[in-house]
């Protein structure tokens, strides 16, 4: 049984067990492992980004500035962003359904400020480089899934 077809009537759910994560193509679940892909890299990406952060390292003070008020409120976004993708990845291998919409409509917002930093910024910040690249991977995640 898959995880689409393990509720029968009446909403029941078949035992975990039970559960296979592939399906048919209406499955959200064939989506599982490009959005592995994107949350596990959010993950990767931004562990190292808040330990530089935390450690204020001369290298990434050239990137984002000094230790203001403002870094500390983008790491804290870093921080809910690197939380939620680990929690969609549980969400996503457990079966929760939910995972799948949840974790696009994170990637989308991603998509968006990453887009929006580099118009603001411009293209020599090596940050705004980077976003752009996650970003490409990100988009191309969300067409993919759609």
């Amino acid at each position: 049984m898959t995880a689409c077809a393990r509720r029968g009537k009446g909403g029941v759910a078949a035992p975990r067990a039970a559960v296979h994560m592939t399906g048919s193509p209406s499955c959200p679940f064939r989506n599982r492992p490009v959005l592995t892909l994107s949350l596990a890299l959010n993950v990767l990406a931004l562990v190292p980004v808040l330990l530089a952060i935390r450690a204020d390292l001369p290298r990434l003070t050239k990137a984002l500035g000094p230790d203001t008020p403002a870094r500390r409120i983008l790491a804290c976004i870093f921080l809910a962003i690197m939380l939620a993708s680990a929690a969609l990845l549980v969400g996503l291998w457990s079966g929760a359904e939910a995972a799948v919409p949840m974790a696009q409509a994170l990637l989308a917002v991603q998509v968006i400020y990453k887009l929006a930093t580099a118009a603001a910024v411009g293209l020599r910040n090596p940050v705004v480089l980077s976003n752009l690249a996650i970003a490409a991977l990100h988009a191309t995640t969300l067409a993919v899934t759609a």
